[in-house]
C-alpha cells in the first residue's frame, strides 16, 4: 500500500488497525496517525497498531503521529521499521513492541515511553534495534526491566534513559 497524499493508517478513538505481511509506504504527511478529535465518532482514547511481517517506511514526516490520545504500536512477526519515533518528544504516550524477529533501523535521534523488547536484548546490547549512531530515550520509571540503564543499539547509538 502506497499513500501519495495522506496519512498511511489513520485510527480514531480505541480502536485498532493490524496488517499482516503488508509492505506501507510513501507516506506524504503522518505514516500511522492515533487521534481523537472528539466528533462523537469514536470513543476512547487508546488507539493500537499492529504489524506482523511486511515493512513499514516513512518518506515524509513522522512515521507515527498521536494527537489527544495514547498510541500503541506493536511490530511482531519479523516486521521492519525504518524511522524516527517521536523525534520532538511531544508524545504523552509511546509504547513500542518488538519480537526478536524484527527490527526497527533508527533514522534520527527518537523518544519512547515503553520500550518491550525482551528478545532483543543480550546484556547491554539491544540486537534488534539499529542504531545509525541515534540516540533512543526511553523512561525509566515505565521500563523497570531496563533498570535505568545504557544500551548499545547496532550499528551505533545508544538506548538511554531520559533524564
Amino acid at each position: 500500500m502506497t499513500a501519495t497524499g495522506s496519512e498511511g493508517a489513520v485510527i480514531e478513538g480505541s480502536n485498532t488497525i493490524s496488517l499482516t505481511n503488508t509492505t506501507l509506504s510513501g507516506f506524504k504527511k503522518s505514516g500511522i496517525m492515533i487521534m481523537q478529535i472528539s466528533s462523537g465518532d469514536a470513543q476512547g482514547i487508546n488507539g493500537v497498531f499492529s504489524m506482523t511481517g511486511g515493512e513499514l517506511t516513512g518518506h515524509e514526516g513522522p512515521l507515527f503521529f498521536v494527537s489527544n490520545a495514547k498510541g500503541t504500536f506493536n511490530l511482531t512477526g519479523g516486521s521492519a521499521l525504518t524511522s524516527t519515533i517521536n523525534g520532538s518528544n511531544t508524545a504523552k504516550s509511546v509504547v513500542l513492541s518488538l519480537d526478536a524477529s524484527s527490527k526497527w533501523t533508527v533514522t534520527a535521534d527518537s523518544y519512547l515511553i515503553t520500550l518491550k523488547d525482551t528478545a532483543g536484548i543480550s546484556g547491554t546490547t539491544i540486537t534488534n534495534i539499529v542504531g545509525n549512531g541515534h540516540a533512543v530515550r526511553y523512561s525509566a520509571a515505565a521500563n523497570p526491566q531496563l533498570g535505568g540503564k545504557t544500551y548499545t543499539l547496532v550499528g551505533g547509538g545508544q538506548l538511554i534513559p531520559a533524564a
